[in-house]
């Protein structure tokens, strides 16, 4: 495949993935369903009205998709999280709950959500679960915890929208998966990630990625040793270095997802177009938080 198609059909899918899968981040029907088994409600909602996640209900429910496993475990797949603050809402989550109840309770909290924002499941819904369960098929499980901890749990559901949003799962985790392996295999750690990535999108520096977790010294240590480094100048933006390295990392992400892309054909337009519309209705409805993929450059 061509490596422009590769990439723009890679960045294409997963931005129009995310607000119709990371949606389970915000569902209200999964912060109900949390709060029920012992977890804090909400803290409230957003500037923009999106309901906000509590932090161990967060760690816990993403975590279960790794099945029953120590908390540091969890740590270590979320990546750009500060460890010990993934570690200890795992702690408490664990008992509160096990990971098959709490897997549950996110699969249904999210597919609720989509049913009352986007409607009842359509042939257009079926249509895309069939398209994505063919990429999925294509993917291997080696160095990718999330999506084979769900592809573990893989029951192919007759509910269409359940269908949708599992492999719909599956696939944003398996690329997530992938970039936590292009950036560690360059060489950085989760805080310089992520301090890299607010300057690739254009972001202030040490603005979205305090929501992992970490403090003052931490963010300025990090952002000292990448000006070392000469990826980041004095004015907090990258350097020509420092936006082909960071470039590098995500095309090597964008490479990752060629099986996928390989076995979909063009019909990976097909479902791109497909999931624009519920995309778009979850943000107007307020299911889903703008975040950096919004501004994620060089995508079709």
């Amino acid at each position: 495949m061509d490596d422009e198609i590769l990439r723009r059909r890679s960045r294409s899918l997963a931005a129009t993935l995310e607000p119709v899968i990371g949606q389970v981040f915000f569902s209200p029907e999964c912060h109900a369903a949390y709060e029920k088994l012992g977890f804090g409600p909400s803290p409230g909602a957003f500037g923009n009205g999106v309901a906000a996640p509590d932090g161990p209900a967060y760690f816990t429910s993403r975590g279960s998709l790794l099945g029953q496993v120590e908390p540091e475990v969890v740590a270590a797949a979320f990546g750009v999280f500060k460890p010990a603050v993934v570690v200890a809402g795992v702690q408490a989550g664990w008992k509160r709950t096990d990971a098959p109840t709490i897997f549950a309770a996110r699969r249904a909290g999210a597919v609720a959500q989509l049913e009352r924002v986007c409607g009842p499941a359509g042939a257009g819904v079926e249509h895309a679960a069939e398209l994505l369960q063919r990429a999925a098929d294509a993917l291997a499980e080696p160095g990718r915890p999330l999506f084979s901890g769900l592809r573990a749990q893989w029951d192919d559901p007759r509910d269409p929208w359940t269908r949708f949003f599992h492999l719909g799962d599956m696939l944003r985790e398996h690329r997530g998966d992938a970039h936590v392996c292009a950036w560690s295999s360059a060489g950085i750690d989760a805080i310089e990630i992520g301090l890299l990535t607010e300057a690739y999108m254009g972001l202030p520096l040490r603005t979205y990625i305090r929501t992992r977790g970490w403090d003052d010294a931490e963010l300025s240590g990090a952002a000292t040793r990448l000006k070392d480094r000469g990826w980041l100048d004095d004015a907090d933006g990258l350097t020509e270095t420092g936006r082909t390295e960071r470039e590098a990392m995500e095309r090597a992400t964008d490479r990752a997802m060629t099986p996928a892309l390989a076995a979909l054909g063009d019909d990976a337009e097909t479902v791109i177009e497909l999931l624009r519309p519920w995309g778009e209705a979850m943000r107007a409805a307020g299911g889903y938080i703008a975040g950096p993929v919004d501004l994620w450059p060089n995508r079709g």
